[in-house]
């Protein structure tokens, strides 16, 4: 059983069970993360780290698969992966896990029509007065299979992500619970 630690600079693992117990952590990785943008993947045992960069997944090993997400699509960086780089993906303020699927969370901020995602310039579209508050953007994507499952935006935030009972459960700020 390996246990992950997760700084701003490194993924390290400590080795919690077995014959080299109590020694010191492995460096898995030279790339951490900020507060709150990484989370277990339960099924693979892995960890995943969520960057401007993109999102890479750790093992106990090593440095795994690297997604770079833009807009609605996600993009495996092949020709990067060789590099361990990958292309630039923008801000996020949580990642979390739900079953095989990821869900991005990005920090607030203003919705404009010439924005790069879809799912933000209909909220501009839709919205009478789009330009009164910063939104906060959901996306659900399941890395394995390349495709985002989920797009939505909050106009109070998001507060929590909670995957319960088979669903993603998503508390905005101001008290409402929607499904994802």
């Amino acid at each position: 059983m390996s246990l992950f630690i997760v700084t701003i600079s490194h993924v390290l693992v400590y080795q919690v069970t077995g014959k080299v117990t109590g020694g010191n952590p492995t460096i898995v990785d030279e790339i951490g993360c900020g507060l709150g943008c990484a989370s277990i993947d339960w099924r693979s045992q892995e960890m995943i780290v969520a960057r401007d960069e993109a999102i890479f997944v750790c093992g106990t090993e090593g440095r795994g698969n690297c997604y770079a997400y833009e807009g609605e699509h996600l993009l495996p960086s092949y020709f990067l992966y060789m590099l361990n780089f990958c292309c630039t993906i923008g801000h996020k303020s949580s990642i979390h896990t739900h079953l095989n699927y990821v869900v991005i969370i990005s920090p607030p901020f203003m919705p404009t029509a010439s924005a790069a995602s879809a799912t933000v310039r209909n909220f501009v579209a839709r919205s009478p007065n789009p330009n009164d508050s910063d939104i906060t953007k959901v996306t659900v994507f399941e890395p394995e299979n390349k495709y985002v499952a989920y797009s939505g935006t909050f106009t109070h935030g998001v507060r929590e992500v909670i995957s319960q009972w088979g669903q993603i459960y998503i508390l905005s700020s101001d008290g409402n619970v929607r499904t994802a």
